[in-house]
């Protein structure tokens, strides 16, 4: 006796040890929701925000490919965390140690 694809003929061997009375109200598929996160571009967020690694927001994207999250064009960063104030103002005191 074959069994598969268009097979009504299960007799008593149902698969998984299912009762046939227990799939009379079940629908054909079991439907899975899969959420999936991605990071997008914020042009409210200001693209002149500095960033941990030193450049700007605005330079961990992509703008030739619709603000893709490539991660930052100058260094290795590949997530923006912006800097706190008090490094952002640390920062500014050694450039003018010129």
């Amino acid at each position: 006796m074959a069994f598969g694809v268009g097979s009504d003929d299960w007799g008593d061997d149902m698969p998984f040890g299912i009762d046939e009375e227990e799939t009379s109200d079940e629908q054909p598929y079991i439907e899975e929701v899969i959420v999936k996160r991605i990071k997008i571009y914020n042009p409210r967020y200001g693209d002149d925000r500095i960033c941990k690694c030193g450049h700007v927001y605005h330079r961990h994207f992509d703008s030739y490919e619709e603000m893709y999250p490539c991660g930052c064009k100058y260094c290795q960063c590949n997530d923006f965390q912006e800097k706190e104030k008090d490094e952002q103002e640390t920062s500014n005191l050694h450039d003018n140690d010129d």
